[in-house]
């Protein structure tokens, strides 16, 4: 699915503050690891962010927005929803939110003609 500039730096700003607090501790991460395939080469997780505002605890579908920001495959409806990982021998949920953090602070995901950089398909097995 494509995405245009303005929903990829509407979906980055959000995630800069909602990032900025989990390092101050006043939210949290959640995954779920929904699917593993049968090789172990692959999984399925799902992301969930929860933080306070006002003093209401509000969650949201984290997985969406690791999938527009970093261009992770999601997996297909009629599947365990969630971001499909490859690899095996690694901690995939940091890998995941370590992918998030670089695209987020550093611009590691560019964006070129209005559209993200996606991770090679050279790349594919080391980061997603």
């Amino acid at each position: 699915m494509k995405h245009d500039a303005q929903t990829i730096k509407d979906a980055q700003a959000f995630m800069r503050k909602y990032l900025l607090k989990v390092r101050r501790g006043t939210a949290k991460t959640f995954a779920s690891v929904k699917h593993v395939s049968s090789t172990g080469m692959s999984r399925v997780i799902a992301y969930t962010g929860v933080y306070t505002e006002k003093g209401r605890i509000k969650d949201f579908n984290l997985t969406w927005y690791i999938h527009v920001l970093t261009g992770a495959n999601v997996t297909p409806s009629g599947q365990p929803y969630g971001v499909r990982v490859y690899g095996c021998g690694m901690d995939m949920i940091f890998n995941t939110l370590y992918n998030l953090h670089q695209t987020v602070f550093t611009g590691d995901k560019k964006l070129v003609n209005g559209k993200p950089v996606h991770y090679s398909d050279t790349t594919r097995y080391n980061y997603m």
